[in-house]
């Protein structure tokens, strides 16, 4: 509560305060002067009844009372009238006064405490009821006997005229107090209530005029009357506080949450104790994970959470009292200790109730309720238990709830950690599937139509982060994937997703693209966002990347088939060193059409489908030394197709090794031919890198060989330079064929990353010139001083060198200048089928060494 609202407040009832007064005043002037008329009818007496027996029906007609709350202010209605109507029958004018006022006086004083401005302003409007009713019986019924109709009549019009004056003066004071509406109920019931006890004091008058015995018979009913009314009002009290009650453990027990469930206990708990203010201390838990709160209810106002207010109120030593005995604290409105006077200072209240809340065996928070509703009214050791008892109800309330708070944020927690990545906080693959798949079915509610907004899925990996891993420990990797997840994040705009699916592999989701170039030119700042070196301790770390790119639904409309063919893009980017890649379904070797390639290359092995053709080998001297076995495929719907369209699918696809297989048998059956008409050459296939590192692969060789009955020395196995730098793990399989007699040969020499250690330990016999250095020999800008170095090289470690892809004479001669050993190409022949080659081998023996080659190279061209 705000300082200048405690003091408007404090302001406001010092007014009422003083208009109370000013209104007493008032009352007894008039009062006063209109006795004036009266005085000598003063000391007249009708009946000797004593006045202060009249002073003690006053005071006993007020225990039988009323209370009725407007406002925050009480208005008592009592019977009253009964013991004025007996003085106005039986006692003189003065001794009436004077009864009233010492009978109200010390009832007021001694039993209900009133403050001593409501004191004066009762007494005042008493003298005003008293002097109201003796002008109007005065002026009516003066010396008529008791049961004369006469005297009724104008003692209910006296009585009347008394109410009408003190209502009235109730009537100002609850005007003064703003609650004009509540002020007609108070004129109601007093109307009905002054008819009623008027009545009946007549009727008791009547009987007391036979005879005075017949008040002990009065007496014992209305003793009794006041016991049943007593016993009804505190029965019909005690109903209600148990309905409040009920409505109580309902209300905080249907609240899922802490702050609904601190709302309803301090609204239910303001209702059933009938005060203004209410609040609630949560004290943080022991363990340091809680934190302590502060709500408080004043009035018609919501709830404010005051956490600045917190370490007042459990500084007031009556609040740690409470806490620390764990019981509870009832300060009336008259107390006056120190302790007592300072919370009510600080809550600006006058009386309240501190109660601990208890849970799990330790005080949780406290609960208090001050300044209850009316003037009379205020906490004593009963409503101390009742809010004991809300106290212990709110605990478990307030303790379920906040168990339902812990483990709704624990399970959230979870849910988050579940679908998030716990070193970036990125959404993971599972979250960003279920990202994907909601994109996807919106996409596919708008229709997915020409101008649609497409999905777009990139696909990022990070190039050579093994290496920092390797070399700088994952501890640095961490460090950079963490920089990468922030740097992607700040690249995109906040309706796309960017998420980790593992080890440095980013996914990013563009929920609406309006063409691939969108999709593009997000992969291209992302990219650039990464540009900038990242440091990590003393290390700066250059970013590389490649992205892949898929759109629905061109690419595809289900998320698994968009992921896979973004992972096709990305790997393709890599490849490539585009950086950037857009799907295309001819670079994809798990597209349908590549299956069903795979699926009819397996019939078609098995048809004999794949036929072998040979391109001859020869020493520069022109001598025959071997054939090289190319594979081709007689596809019966697309001809003859060339090896590099169908080598990938093979490989892709787990058939390389069936498929080395197969062409090391046929090319072994033709080389025993070719040994049958009597030429020995050797015969090469080329084999790749998975096959020699298969463990099987030596052990079916020996047995093709001795199958097909060809000497191993005529056998030469080509793998690819970068196969050779990947075979140093399979060092025991190549030992194992260089012990079986075949040679290896290292084909497209000087186009990978060469390596002279691999070539100095590994038993490879030849190496063979890549075409493309060796073709440019005869062209202007042809260089011979690589195919020097490469021949010097080989000639060096004990290689015999082969240059490939000669096409013309010149080539040849300017190859035997150089001292290359043998060479193959177009200018001898094209690769032919077996019984071509047969054929070309058998007229290439009839002709004379120098004439063979004007006419070898015009043969074999009609061959190919």
């Amino acid at each position: 509560m705000g300082t200048d609202q405690m003091q408007r407040r404090e302001h406001a009832r010092r007014r009422a305060e003083r208009n109370t007064i000013a209104l007493g005043a008032a009352l007894s002037a008039v009062s006063l002067a209109a006795l004036v008329p009266l005085a000598p009818h003063l000391s007249t007496p009708r009946h000797p009844v004593a006045w202060w027996a009249l002073a003690v029906g006053f005071a006993l007609a007020e225990t039988l009372k009323f209370h009725l709350e407007i406002d925050h202010e009480t208005h008592t209605f009592t019977f009253s009238e009964a013991p004025l109507v007996l003085g106005l029958l039986f006692a003189s004018p003065l001794g009436l006064i004077v009864a009233r006022m010492v009978g109200e006086l010390v009832y007021l004083l001694l039993d209900e405490r009133t403050r001593l401005h409501k004191v004066f302003f009762n007494l005042s409007m008493f003298l005003a009821e008293c002097v109201a009713a003796l002008a109007l019986l005065q002026w009516i019924a003066h010396g008529r006997p008791v049961d004369s109709p006469v005297v009724w009549f104008a003692m209910i019009v006296a009585i009347a005229g008394a109410d009408v004056v003190s209502i009235g003066a109730v009537f100002l004071a609850i005007r003064w107090h703003g609650a004009v509406a509540s002020a007609r109920q108070v004129l109601l019931a007093g109307a009905f209530t002054a008819v009623t006890n008027t009545t009946i004091a007549l009727l008791v008058a009547m009987i007391v005029e036979r005879s005075w015995l017949a008040l002990l018979l009065l007496g014992v009913v209305a003793c009794n009357l006041s016991m049943a009314y007593r016993s009804y009002t505190s029965l019909q009290r005690r109903f209600e506080r148990l309905q409040l009650f009920h409505d109580f453990t309902r209300a905080i027990g249907s609240g899922n949450s802490a702050p609904i469930v601190m709302e309803r206990v301090l609204q239910q708990a303001r209702q059933l104790m009938r005060v203004e203010y209410a609040l609630i201390v949560l004290l943080a838990s022991d363990d340091g994970t809680g934190e302590t709160v502060f709500c408080e209810l004043r009035g018609s106002r919501e709830l404010e959470i005051r956490p600045d207010r917190t370490g007042a109120i459990l500084a007031e030593p009556i609040v740690r009292e409470a806490v620390t005995r764990r019981s509870v604290a009832v300060v009336a409105r008259w107390a006056n200790d120190a302790h007592e006077v300072s919370l009510r200072e600080t809550l600006q209240v006058r009386d309240y109730v501190v109660a601990p809340l208890q849970g799990d065996g330790s005080v949780v928070g406290v609960l208090v309720l001050g300044e209850r509703i009316g003037e009379t009214s205020t906490f004593d050791e009963h409503d101390g238990m009742l809010v004991e008892t809300l106290a212990n109800h709110a605990s478990v309330a307030l303790e379920n709830s906040r168990l339902i708070d812990r483990l709704t944020t624990e399970a959230r927690e979870r849910e988050f950690q579940a679908l998030h990545d716990a070193l970036t906080g990125l959404p993971n693959r599972t979250e960003f599937l279920r990202r994907l798949d909601h994109s996807l079915a919106a996409a596919e509610t708008r229709g997915f139509n020409d101008g649609a907004p497409m999905v777009g899925v990139l696909l990022m990996d990070l190039d050579r982060f093994k290496e920092v891993n390797d070399t700088l420990g994952h501890f640095s990797g961490d460090v950079l994937l963490q920089e990468v997840a922030r740097r992607v994040h700040q690249s995109i705009d906040e309706t796309a997703t960017v998420a980790r699916f593992g080890g440095d592999e980013f996914a990013v989701l563009l929920p609406a693209v309006t063409i691939a170039g969108d999709a593009v030119n997000v992969a291209d700042a992302i990219r650039g966002a990464l540009d900038l070196p990242v440091r990590v301790g003393d290390v700066v770390i250059e970013i590389q990347s490649s992205i892949g790119i898929a759109l629905a639904p061109e690419d595809g409309a289900e998320s698994s088939l968009l992921l896979q063919r973004a992972d096709v893009a990305m790997y393709e980017a890599k490849r490539t060193k585009s950086g950037v890649q857009l799907y295309d379904p001819t670079q994809d070797p798990h597209s349908l059409e590549r299956l069903e390639f795979a699926s009819s290359m397996r019939a078609a092995m098995e048809r004999g489908d794949i036929v072998v053709y040979y391109q001859p080998k020869a020493r520069l001297d022109g001598a025959i030394v071997g054939a090289e076995a190319l594979a081709r495929w007689q596809h019966e719907e697309y001809g003859l197709i060339a090896p590099s369209e169908f080598i990938s699918v093979a490989e892709q696809n787990g058939l390389i090794g069936q498929l080395t297989d197969y062409v090391l048998d046929r090319a072994l059956l033709d080389c025993a031919h070719w040994r049958s008409l009597g030429a020995p050459i050797g015969v090469a296939v080329n084999v790749s890198a998975t096959c020699l590192v298969d463990m099987k692969f030596p052990e079916r060789l020996r047995e093709m060989l001795t199958r097909r009955v060809v000497p191993a020395e005529q056998v030469t196995l080509e793998i690819t330079e970068s196969g050779v730098l990947e075979l140093s793990r399979a060092r025991a399989i190549i030992t194992a064929l260089h012990e079986l007699g075949v040679r290896l040969s290292v084909d497209d020499f000087g186009t990978g990353y060469s390596s002279l250690a691999y070539l100095h330990t590994l038993p490879v016999q030849e190496v063979k010139i890549d075409q493309r250095f060796v073709q440019r020999l005869a062209s202007p800008d042809g260089d011979p001083g690589i195919v020097k170095a490469i021949i010097d090289l080989g000639h060096n470690l004990g290689l015999t060198v082969v240059a490939e892809g000669v096409e013309d004479r010149l080539t040849w001669e300017q190859l035997m200048l150089l001292g290359c050993d043998e060479a193959q190409g177009y200018h001898l022949s094209r690769p032919i089928p077996e019984r071509d080659l047969a054929r070309w081998l058998v007229r290439r023996q009839r002709l004379e060494v120098h004439d063979t080659f004007a006419d070898v190279a015009v043969t074999g061209l009609g061959f190919a």
